[in-house]
């Protein structure tokens, strides 16, 4: 199933689109989803497959750190520890947003503070909550069975 050699000579470009192919495979692996066009035009290589080759595989070293011999088991390794640091991450972000001051911040706690008068005070008060409306509601029926 090997090549012959007068294959591999007659047509290089097409060893350079396998390996654009593998590097961009590699890197989807990883778990990183790249315009590989935009990045090409803004580098000025959207002609020449062996400086975009170049260009992906300075990703895969740099940016995602892949040594060695490239594969699809490093690849998988990558996107595992990426996905495991955004998961510690996001529970990082969740667990300041829950805690307020050292405290589990609560649903009625108010979220921001604010310079407030006697008579907004007054108003908050004279509105109904939700457990006093049904508490009242609840009251009137006794009441009224009661009757």
């Amino acid at each position: 199933m090997s090549k012959s050699k007068s294959a591999k000579s007659s047509k290089p470009k097409d060893k350079h689109e396998e390996t654009l192919k593998r590097y961009k495979t590699l890197i989807t692996a990883c778990g990183v989803r790249r315009p590989y066009a935009k990045i090409f035009k803004e580098k000025g290589i959207t002609d020449s497959l062996p400086k975009q080759v170049i260009c992906l595989k300075r990703i895969l070293q740099d940016e995602l750190g892949m040594t060695g011999k490239m594969g699809m088991a490093q690849a998988k390794e990558i996107r595992e520890r990426r996905e495991l640091a955004q998961d510690i991450a996001d529970a990082d972000a969740f667990t300041k947003s829950i805690l307020v001051n050292g405290k589990r911040a609560s649903r009625s706690a108010p979220k921001t503070t604010r310079p407030s008068s006697d008579t907004e005070e007054q108003e908050i008060d004279a509105q109904p909550t939700a457990r006093t409306s049904i508490a009242a509601f609840l009251q009137d029926q006794s009441d009224s069975e009661s009757d």
